[in-house]
């Protein structure tokens, strides 16, 4: 991946409401943006559908404006057409690893894909920590969202006592490992370092702490023939005053927001680095 990729995760936040006027104010400064980025937001599940009208919506008035007459277009070329043009991609927070099921509350890859998503952020350290997913578990969502033409966009991270025991890199390793499912074809897949001792607390490592685990990670991925092609992102506490430094470091390819995404202002700054 040659682009910048920034993504904001929304978590368990905005109404449709606020969901629209954030995308609103955003999207309306997105004109003087360089074309070689990916931008891609990850609003809760609820909001995926009504957000994909939206910016379908945006890219049709856009489309417009700047080709004059498109009737002569289908339905579908017009859909097709605008859907890979437009600025603002759609990711899910997280998929099952089944296709459909008795699995109440759960949303299928296959799901996200309907909905306009062509990301999903699997094994978040919340989803680990608050409902115990297993690396097992996560090896299978990623396999689901390879199978419906998804990009995983797979987080891992070390706690702050293995960072102080000096056996972040073993675990990290590990996880990468357990995570990607062996022999796996992957055309495109985003790994998001975040380490947990970091997210949301304002604690952010080094560049040099940074730099040293963009390198590893980019060894062991390299190292599976299996995956074309993959980008490193950093997460944990990203915000406006910190993003440009951490974009400059060696081997990372972009960021993964949370809080700071909520404000469409601020998330602009951080796009905009």
């Amino acid at each position: 991946m040659t682009k910048k990729i920034i993504i904001a995760n929304w978590k368990m936040n905005n109404s449709f409401d606020e969901a629209e006027i954030w995308l609103h104010n955003f999207s309306k400064k997105l004109p003087g943006i360089k074309e070689n980025l990916e931008i891609v937001l990850c609003p809760s599940f609820i909001l995926l559908d009504y957000l994909d009208g939206l910016l379908m919506d945006e890219e049709l008035q856009r489309l417009q404006k700047l080709h004059g007459n498109i009737d002569e277009l289908s339905e579908d070329e017009l859909e097709k057409k605008i859907f890979n043009v437009r600025q603002i991609h759609l990711g899910g927070q997280d998929c099952h690893a089944e296709k459909n099921g008795a699995f109440t509350g759960d949303v299928s890859a296959i799901m996200l894909k309907d909905c306009g998503c062509e990301y999903v952020i699997l094994g978040h350290c919340e989803r680990r920590q608050y409902l115990n997913e297993s690396d097992q578990l996560i090896a299978g969502k990623v396999s689901a969202a390879i199978d419906a033409n998804l990009t995983p966009i797979l987080c891992i991270g070390e706690s702050k006592e293995l960072r102080q025991n000096n056996s972040c890199l073993d675990f990290i390793g590990k996880q990468i490992e357990n995570n990607i499912p062996v022999n796996l074809e992957i055309d495109n897949l985003i790994i998001a370092y975040e380490p947990v001792w970091s997210i949301g607390t304002g604690l952010v490592p080094t560049i040099k702490e940074i730099e040293e685990i963009a390198k590893f990670i980019k060894s062991k991925i390299s190292a599976n023939k299996n995956i074309k092609n993959f980008a490193i992102l950093y997460g944990g506490s990203v915000k406006k005053e910190n993003s440009a430094e951490i974009l400059a470091i060696n081997n990372i390819d972009g960021l993964l927001v949370g809080g700071a995404s909520l404000k469409a202002d601020e998330f602009f700054e951080i796009v905009k680095a």
